[in-house]
């Protein structure tokens, strides 16, 4: 967990392998059923703004790739302060965050200024 007010760049725009058509049909299925195949979904799904697809890379445009990433921003991050408007209710994918990994945005939760993030991400993506 970031310990600083980073300002909630990956907040701002963060990537979902679903498009918002299987997000919103998850969606139901969980208020219809109360389960679905994605954990989460009830938490998730609400707060989504989609930005738009992609086949590149988002954190090095000179990356391009074969798989579609699906762009999203949050709408409780508050773009002035750059603070979480329900950061004591937010969930798991935002709590947990960076998932015990080295946070990508130099200057932020990382000692290594995202390097070993962008190592990895760039692999799961070649994968």
């Amino acid at each position: 967990m970031c310990e600083m007010n980073c300002g909630g760049r990956c907040c701002q725009r963060f990537h979902l392998w679903h498009p918002p058509e299987v997000l919103k049909k998850e969606y139901e299925k969980f208020l219809e059923n109360g389960s679905s195949g994605l954990v989460g979904i009830d938490q998730v799904y609400p707060m989504l703004v989609y930005l738009g697809e992609y086949y590149y890379d988002p954190i090095d445009l000179n990356n391009k790739i074969e798989k579609t990433i699906h762009h999203y921003t949050c709408k409780h991050h508050d773009k002035e302060t750059g603070l979480c408007t329900i950061y004591d209710q937010r969930p798991a994918m935002c709590s947990e965050y960076p998932y015990g990994s080295a946070c990508r945005y130099p200057g932020c939760c990382s000692d290594d200024g995202g390097e070993e993030w962008l190592k990895r991400h760039n692999e799961l993506l070649r994968g």
